[in-house]
């Protein structure tokens, strides 16, 4: 491999867990160019898919400083103070801002509407947010949505029709998604993927009629 056939992009993230995807879309809302690699065609084939228990949240009468005595108890005292306390600060309100109010994970919920919170292993006060024994398959399938849900069903569709093929058309299909805009990228995607389409050259045919029709508006003429 030369130089020239690497990919270059800002952020290089493996693996599309919880840690991948979480740090893959922080590192996009901050314009950076992110390059998403998975182990297998299927980004959901993680352990955080397979993993059954909850995740700790805050409980009623709860604290940060509560929660790092009993991380820190349940550890037998072993681990650092340091690292607990930022866990037990950092890690609810992580949880609030991305779980609940950016991806909106559907956590069990009373019969009020409020979170089920669980108490379990060393915790004092129920502070386990759980969705039935599949909560890292919720968590996983959140964070899979936030990214354009037809180009990934469209890469993995074009690595299937591409046998022996594959990282070329796919490495073509990058070039494309970073030459065009968005918006009219993704909507000659979704079509192409109704169409069962995977000829790259007719695809940016595609993306170029979406791009005339977006933003430029032209009409049709004779002299065209």
């Amino acid at each position: 491999m030369t130089l020239s056939d690497r990919e270059c992009c800002d952020v290089l993230v493996l693996g599309t867990g919880v840690a991948g995807l979480a740090a893959a879309l922080a590192a996009s809302a901050r314009g950076a160019d992110v390059l998403l690699v998975c182990r297998t065609n299927d980004p959901s084939a993680t352990n955080t898919w397979r993993a059954q228990g909850g995740i700790v949240f805050r409980g009623e009468n709860d604290s940060a400083e509560l929660l790092a005595r009993e991380i820190l108890s349940a550890g037998a005292d072993y681990g650092l103070a340091d690292a607990a306390a930022f866990l037990a600060q950092e890690g609810p309100r992580c949880v609030q801002e991305w779980l609940l109010e950016r991806l909106h994970v559907p956590f069990d919920r009373r019969p009020d509407g409020q979170l089920d919170l669980a108490l379990e292993a060393a915790h004092s006060v129920p502070r386990i947010l759980h969705a039935a024994d599949r909560t890292g398959a919720a968590i996983e399938q959140a964070l899979l949505a936030e990214a354009p849900a037809p180009l990934a069903d469209y890469v993995r569709a074009l690595a299937a029709h591409s046998p022996g093929r594959g990282t070329a058309r796919l490495k073509r299909l990058l070039l494309l998604q970073r030459t065009y805009p968005p918006e009219p990228f993704l909507a000659a995607v979704t079509q192409a993927l109704a169409y069962g389409l995977y000829d790259l050259n007719r695809l940016e045919s595609l993306i170029l009629k979406q791009v005339r029709g977006v933003f430029f508006q032209i009409e049709p003429s004779d002299d065209a």
